[in-house]
């Protein structure tokens, strides 16, 4: 994720670091449904888990805003803990769902809106990414998790695809190399397929630095852009 975030500001001609920070956003993902899975019978841990990641996001936003955007506010793309927290909310929304596949349509149709409108940083894409880590994650069926990313890399490739032949501003050769940057999110089945489902020794302050990082790393970034 920060070299991710470094190349997309300081070096934006090396795609070999947008490629690297697209293995982390799947990875993320995959962590929330995990954490999800296992504490979704406590409604104590799953509200503490949504109010710490409401909590981050709102502190991240401003420096995100200034970092990206060189604005204060920004209001047509959130930070990626609102993808995370949104994530969250559907995953407990689907959960608590009627076993109705109607329902179910209804509240995953809902979501895929809720993401496009609410301008979360992977929109549509990222909230069909989630959606199937969690279905492979119940079924853990390789078939699934193949198709997910598949799906989420397509979504994300076609649009951008569009847009150029709308208004090509750089060669054919250059527009593949700088979307080769997907081929990151195929590296991040690797870890997803081979997790054994155990889970770690927790460590509060181990779990809280990773909270603390992401705005603490933008912020830091966002100095040195600055030259301060």
């Amino acid at each position: 994720m920060i070299i991710d975030h470094v190349g997309a500001i300081f070096f934006p001609e090396l795609t070999i670091l947008r490629l690297i920070g697209r293995i982390a956003f799947p990875l993320y993902c995959f962590l929330l449904v995990d954490a999800y899975i296992n504490i979704k019978g406590d409604k104590k841990r799953v509200f503490k888990y949504a109010i710490c990641l409401l909590l981050f996001a709102i502190i991240s936003e401003l420096p995100y805003d200034l970092f990206f955007h060189d604005k204060m506010i920004f209001l047509r793309r959130q930070n990626v803990l609102f993808d995370l927290l949104l994530g969250l909310l559907f995953l407990v929304a689907y959960d608590h769902t009627k076993e109705n596949k109607a329902y179910k349509f209804i509240v995953v149709y809902l979501y895929i809106m809720l993401s496009f409108c609410l301008f979360v940083n992977y929109s549509i894409y990222g909230a069909v990414l989630i959606f199937g880590l969690y279905l492979y994650r119940k079924n853990s069926n390789l078939n699934i998790l193949i198709i997910t990313m598949l799906s989420f890399m397509t979504i994300q490739f076609i649009p951008e695809l569009i847009n150029y032949y709308k208004e090509p501003t750089v060669s054919i050769n250059n527009f593949l190399i700088k979307q080769s940057i997907l081929v990151g999110v195929l590296v991040s089945i690797l870890p997803i397929m081979n997790f054994n489902g155990l889970r770690g020794k927790y460590n509060k302050i181990i779990k809280y630095f990773f909270y603390i990082a992401y705005p603490l790393h933008i912020i830091i970034l966002l100095l040195i852009k600055k030259g301060i």
